[in-house]
């Protein structure tokens, strides 16, 4: 018979090898360039119209170039592509959206713009639905600068309307749906953020500024320790920032009538854009957040272009709302008393200036190994073409937004 006094044996655990695993880990990066090699490898020559430009605008988005010439073979000896294609909507479109991957220098697909465009608008009366409905989109803002979770979504509620595969169509839904929920949650959260905030509103620039201080110690709290992300390269993009507000309250102070170089070379980095930029690269993989966030905290081109797209199109939403009143003068404004010239032209030479910063992202997906981190400035980019485009102002004017918003955030597929 036992003692009862004998003491309990000792049981021992085997270590896990998993304790420290993943605070270190980093998983593998998602097949999408291994298929997008896969498709550069296939031959051209093999495929109709539709196909080569969908393969040309998908290859050229992730950062693999494509030579324009994959268009000859359906070109006349004239250089015009043949009359058949005006025949095949569908193709057009997709012809029309890959074309928008240009860069500076290719007239060809400049051209190529302008004559899928002309014949989209000329037959745009005689299409049926869904297919209508993805022109008028396109003509609107083409594909390669669409946000990508608005155009899913107009993309499922077509889908069901065509002759469609029930479980595929299930399964978008219920992707759909998860997301939608995430993104609630994230919501959520930022709004009771910015209530807090609201409190500190009366006494403006102190509390402004404790405020502003609160929330870089928040954010270097909640930074682990052993995270690549210098808080000082956000600091100085917000000092920056700040300092350009300065100078524009000096022109403002001294009735300056600035230059629209000038006034475009101040104005498009004081929308906040760099320090925007800076801040995003908090998301990048540890392993690439440095050299990204050093990148970004230059101020390059790349960002400076997204400073100007949002810069031009924020100032032409405002300005056909009427809304431009405020102390300085927008670039719309300058360029019409610069050059003394009605409002339209202006409007027409900024909208060509806008598609020369569009052509200096695309270059800079061929030229730039730290394309993740390029992909979120071009997001931003796509971001104002999604509060400002057509020459709206839905930022301002928020009413318009409204089925967006409810489709995205509140209601299910």
């Amino acid at each position: 018979m036992a003692s009862g006094n004998a003491a309990t044996p000792a049981f021992s655990y085997e270590p896990s090898p998993w304790i420290d695993f993943f605070a270190g880990y980093e998983p593998p990066p998602l097949q999408i360039d291994t298929a997008m090699r896969q498709i550069l490898k296939s031959e051209f020559s093999k495929y109709n119209l539709y196909e080569v430009a969908l393969r040309f605008r998908l290859l050229r988005e992730h950062g693999h170039w494509v030579s324009p010439d994959v268009f000859n073979r359906f070109k006349s000896e004239d250089g015009s592509f043949i009359y058949d294609i005006t025949n095949e909507p569908r193709t057009l479109l997709c012809l029309y959206n890959a074309s928008h991957l240009l860069v500076h220098g290719e007239l060809a697909l400049e051209e190529t713009i302008a004559f899928a465009r002309h014949h989209l608008e000329s037959c745009s009366g005689s299409f049926k639905t869904p297919l209508a409905q993805q022109v008028q989109r396109a003509l609107h803002i083409p594909m390669p600068r669409t946000n990508k979770r608005v155009e899913m979504l107009h993309y499922i509620l077509e889908y069901e309307q065509e002759e469609h595969n029930p479980i595929l169509l299930e399964l978008a839904k219920l992707d759909f749906n998860i997301q939608q929920n995430v993104h609630s949650k994230e919501l959520k959260a930022i709004t009771r953020w910015d209530k807090s905030a609201a409190f500190v509103l009366p006494e403006y620039l102190k509390k402004f500024y404790t405020e502003m201080l609160r929330t870089f110690e928040n954010i270097e709290a909640e930074m682990p320790a052993n995270t690549n992300y210098d808080i000082a390269h956000l600091k100085k993009a917000v000092q920056n920032n700040v300092t350009g507000y300065l100078e524009e309250a000096k022109w403002s102070h001294r009735n300056h009538k600035p230059s629209f170089v000038d006034q475009v070379k101040l104005t498009s980095l004081n929308i906040g854009v760099p320090t925007i930029c800076v801040s995003m690269m908090a998301g990048m993989s540890d392993a690439m957040m440095k050299p990204a966030l050093k990148w970004a905290a230059s101020v390059p081109d790349v960002v400076i272009s997204v400073g100007k797209i949002s810069r031009f199109m924020n100032d032409i939403g405002a300005f056909e709302a009427s809304k431009c009143k405020g102390d300085l003068a927008s670039t719309v404004e300058c360029y019409i008393n610069e050059y003394n010239v009605t409002s339209e032209v202006a409007i027409t030479k900024i909208v060509a200036l806008i598609e020369q910063e569009w052509k200096t992202l695309n270059q800079a997906r061929f030229e730039n190994h730290l394309l993740p981190a390029l992909q979120q400035f071009i997001s931003l980019a796509i971001s104002t073409t999604f509060f400002y485009g057509n020459r709206n102002d839905v930022y301002t004017h928020s009413a318009h937004m409204q089925w967006t918003i409810e489709r995205l955030f509140l209601k299910n597929m």
